[in-house]
């Protein structure tokens, strides 16, 4: 799917090898993007053997999706949190665990958001660990609309630094003073939001 002029692919790939080859296939044509592109999900395959203990590995399966990711330029993205992905909920010799989720990303993608990497975190009711993406250099967006929260009115300070703000006088016009020191107030309650322990995000 397209999302604000970026691509973003969710993986759900066939346990049977075989049938996986389309789906590699399919993420080859796509390649030919001039868009930023992240691929993220289950591509239920390894990069290397110590991605998975216990069990077996198929050589082939692993060199299938070498080759696509080659073929695509894709790279790696960076992780941290948990190394496997996977459990088949068994234990003792029948335990198998595995890094079968990941996220892969073209150049394109790692030029507009640097730094982006993701999280595997805890299982919580699948078989499989969620991930969560994030770049550390994302910026805020800017001319956020201004929201009023009807909880700071219960706040102990809240009526005072309206007080503050309201009681400094403006000169001009009743009406053009009105509108700048509502926009002063505006600025003053972002601030004031940003420095009390309870905020509520804008």
């Amino acid at each position: 799917m397209e999302v604000e002029g970026s691509i973003i692919t969710i993986i759900h790939a066939h346990c049977i090898s075989i049938q996986r080859r389309q789906l590699w296939a399919e993420l080859q044509h796509i390649n030919n993007t001039n868009l930023p592109w992240l691929l993220m999900g289950d591509f239920n395959a390894y990069l290397s053997c110590s991605e998975k203990q216990g069990g077996k590995t198929i050589a082939r399966a692993m060199n299938d999706l070498r080759e696509c990711v080659s073929t695509s330029q894709l790279m790696e993205v960076p992780s941290n949190g948990f190394h496997h992905t996977w459990w088949n909920k068994q234990v003792g010799r029948f335990k198998i665990v595995g890094k079968l989720d990941r996220m892969f990303c073209n150049a394109i993608w790692s030029s507009k958001f640097p730094g982006w990497n993701y999280k595997v975190c805890n299982r919580v009711c699948s078989d499989h660990s969620p991930l969560v993406g994030r770049s550390i250099e994302i910026p805020r967006p800017k001319n956020v609309p201004f929201k009023f929260f009807n909880m700071w009115c219960s706040h102990p300070s809240f009526r005072e630094v309206v007080q503050q703000s309201w009681e400094v006088p403006i000169l001009g016009h009743s009406i053009f003073a009105l509108t700048q020191k509502l926009k002063r107030l505006k600025g003053v309650l972002k601030r004031w939001n940003r420095g009390s322990l309870w905020k509520h995000q804008n």
